[in-house]
């Protein structure tokens, strides 16, 4: 009579853990194809530019490598500008400011879609940029992206400084992220020179 008891509980015992193994196999492989679909209906947005479907990394991943990303593409430009002798720290001058300071944006707009960062964290890589290379404060760094966000369509028609600045940026980086290189044409300086930001 024990016998038949101990057998009785062992097989309870294998089924349960065949059951177990089987329900687990079930959640993990339900849950990988709902990540799947989730990731390929993520899209982001840029400023004047359209929607681009990316593979989109977790909320965190995406941040951390979109100010990692954007503050090395900010380093080598901004150490170009500075082997040329202009201090960006000292200048007064709202021009240069701005040419700057909307290349930069467009750049972290670009490395931000790539990564998939959008919303407040989008804003808070642009704002890192800013604040951390340009030493601006963080309401100016914030009243240039508010800036960005609403510019009107006769400035765009026009091609205002500001727009072209930005897209610059954004060329830049794309062009950087592609290939880890930068052409002269596409460079802070380069265009600094050619919208007469620079002497």
């Amino acid at each position: 009579m024990i016998s038949i008891l101990v057998h009785a509980l062992e097989i309870s015992i294998i089924s349960l853990l065949g059951y177990l193994t089987y329900t687990m196999y079930v959640l993990s492989h339900s849950k990988g194809q709902q990540e799947v679909k989730h990731t390929i209906s993520t899209t982001s947005t840029t400023p004047f530019k359209k929607k681009v479907a990316s593979i989109a990394p977790s909320h965190s991943y995406s941040r951390a490598e979109s100010i990692t990303s954007a503050q090395i593409f900010a380093g080598l430009q901004l150490l170009e500008v500075k082997r040329k002798g202009i201090n960006l720290h000292t200048s007064n001058e709202d021009w240069l400011n701005n040419g700057i300071s909307f290349y930069l944006l467009g750049a972290a707009s670009a490395i931000t879609e790539h990564f998939d960062c959008k919303g407040s964290e989008k804003d808070d890589v642009m704002k890192f940029l800013l604040t951390k290379n340009l030493k601006q404060s963080n309401e100016k760094a914030e009243q240039y992206i508010s800036e960005l966000y609403q510019i009107n369509q006769q400035a765009i028609e026009e091609g205002s400084s500001e727009d072209s600045a930005f897209d610059a940026g954004i060329s830049a980086a794309k062009t950087w992220l592609k290939n880890k290189f930068i052409p002269e044409e596409y460079s802070l300086l380069s265009n600094l020179h050619t919208w007469g930001f620079v002497a």
